[in-house]
């Protein structure tokens, strides 16, 4: 349908998984092979904020101090479902701060067993680099990074094709994705990298 119609219905498709919407025109097998182009959307700004808050009066004639959720959508890494999810408790929930509902938000994203059923099933080594790539790590394979990485492993060392190897495992699990031109990694669902950043440790 969508080929028939091409010339009058455009189609975008979004999705939490970067790596996972790839896969959908890159694979010669996906049933959307080439049928589009990825393109980045740029980060929302604070004109998203305000507008939620612009909404929520609307439907609540409540207020809410747009400073105050434009820096909890910062501490989201500006992730648009949670602070949109943020404001929706709130409505539902009127004796609620928003730094109330803020805690009990990422307490119940963190608290997901879906995001430790995937940590407990990577190895040592997948975990190590989940972390190094979580916190913003860009060399992967340089030689002090894979020394200290093989330090903390307890082994003497840690060649490149090891961590070759892991990170395509991690690939594979759908865990982290490889930007344009193989310049970096990154943890591919934004609330895992938050879970990875807050509730562990290695």
């Amino acid at each position: 349908a969508l080929d028939l119609h091409k010339d009058t219905v455009k189609v975008i498709f979004t999705g939490s998984s970067q790596e996972g919407l790839r896969r959908m025109f890159s694979l010669a097998k996906a049933p959307f092979f080439h049928f589009g182009q990825n393109l980045p959307f740029p980060e929302l700004d604070r004109h998203f904020t305000d507008h939620l808050i612009k909404v929520f009066y609307t439907a609540t004639k409540r207020k809410l101090d747009n400073d105050e959720l434009w820096e909890i959508f910062q501490e989201m890494q500006k992730i648009p479902q949670l602070v949109r999810a943020l404001v929706e408790r709130i409505a539902l929930n009127p004796t609620l701060s928003l730094e109330e509902a803020k805690t009990q938000l990422l307490a119940d994203v963190f608290n997901d067993r879906a995001f430790a059923n995937s940590w407990e099933q990577c190895s040592a080594l997948e975990r190590l680099l989940l972390h190094e790539i979580a916190t913003g790590s860009s060399t992967l394979f340089a030689m002090h990074t894979r020394s200290r990485l093989a330090k903390t492993l307890g082994i003497s060392s840690l060649s490149v094709p090891s961590v070759q190897s892991a990170l395509r495992i991690l690939q594979r699990k759908e865990l982290i994705g490889q930007y344009a031109e193989r310049n970096g990694y990154y943890i591919d669902d934004p609330n895992f990298k938050n879970w990875l950043t807050q509730t562990t440790s290695v």
